[in-house]
């Protein structure tokens, strides 16, 4: 489910994005409502070709969240999508229940605690 994005290093602390899910085929509406299509358009060609399918229509959508290390603590800022809630905008998900939190951020956090000493 998840794997250890890029890792980056600024002022002696580690920030790894740890990714949870993509989701796919969300309309350009469902995140910028106000955005006509001929705004979208402009910036289309931007975009990374990760950050759109492949018909270049819709939008992939990166759900995750972020392990950050200092000299003296691992903080884990969880923006991951949650368990137990309505999402009328996204059925798939209703009250969807991810093990993300108990299984995968204790394996990532092995592996970054011994691969780094």
């Amino acid at each position: 489910m998840s794997d250890l994005g890029k890792e980056y290093r600024i002022a002696g602390v580690t920030v790894r994005k740890v990714q949870e899910q993509y989701l796919r085929d969300v309309p350009p509406s469902f995140l910028y409502p106000n955005a006509k299509s001929e705004e979208i358009k402009v910036i289309e060609p931007r975009l990374a070709e990760i950050d759109m399918d492949e018909d270049r229509d819709t939008l992939v959508v990166s759900i995750h969240s972020w392990l950050v290390k200092t000299p003296d603590h691992v903080i884990l800022i969880d923006t991951g999508s949650g368990n137990d809630k309505e999402r009328p905008r996204n059925p798939s998900s209703i009250i969807r229940r991810f093990r993300f939190s108990t299984d995968c951020v204790v394996q990532v956090l092995r592996r970054k605690m011994s691969t780094s000493s």
